[in-house]
């Protein structure tokens, strides 16, 4: 019976853990979780950048989609350095140089539209008609650097020269902080006249 109580009480001694493999065990599972949370930390930060690029560059296709659009089908190009603020103006003005607004006459409505570039606001801008007022068509999101638009052959089509306008947009992130990747974005849009 002596033997089973003095084997029975090296058993008692042996079990559990020491206090420095108690401490190893903690630090390593520190380690770890730093590691892990790092990664979390930089995978979010990673979504959010992707998110907001993402965004801007919805927004600028949007933009650009809708001038394209409207563009393409109308006639009477005139491109200015003017901020257009009053009547917008009638007839043709070519700009190979390039300008910062754009008016042209919508061909199903006979209806004068500018786009124009607020370099203040940093955005892109909608005018319909003299009557009308300026409309952001970019987002409080995204700060437009530089817009110019190129027309030429704005003079009304003669069979010789079909009117193109080009339209050139660099773009970035209006906080600046979340993102320093600028957007570079060019378009050639062809007058098509309806029937």
């Amino acid at each position: 019976m002596k033997s089973i109580l003095k084997h029975n009480k090296k058993v008692l001694h042996q079990a559990g853990f020491t206090l420095i493999e108690m401490l190893v065990a903690v630090s390593i599972f520190a380690i770890v979780m730093v590691v892990s949370v790092g990664t979390l930390i930089v995978l979010v930060s990673s979504a959010n950048s992707a998110q907001v690029l993402q965004s801007i560059s919805t927004n600028l296709s949007f933009a650009l989609d809708n001038m394209t659009r409207n563009i393409r089908t109308g006639y009477s190009y005139y491109c200015t350095n003017s901020s257009l603020s009053g009547n917008l103006p009638l007839g043709t003005n070519g700009c190979a140089s390039g300008g910062r607004a754009i008016v042209f006459t919508e061909s199903s409505t006979n209806t004068r539209i500018a786009y124009r570039y607020n370099s203040t606001e940093g955005s892109l801008e909608q005018r319909v008609s003299s009557t009308g007022s300026w409309r952001r068509l970019t987002s409080d999101d995204v700060k437009i650097e530089k817009a110019v638009f190129y027309v030429n052959g704005s003079a009304e089509p003669s069979g010789e020269e079909q009117p193109t306008v080009r339209v050139i947009l660099t773009a970035s992130a209006a906080d600046g902080g979340v993102t320093e990747t600028p957007f570079y974005l060019q378009t050639t849009i062809v007058q098509r006249i309806l029937d």
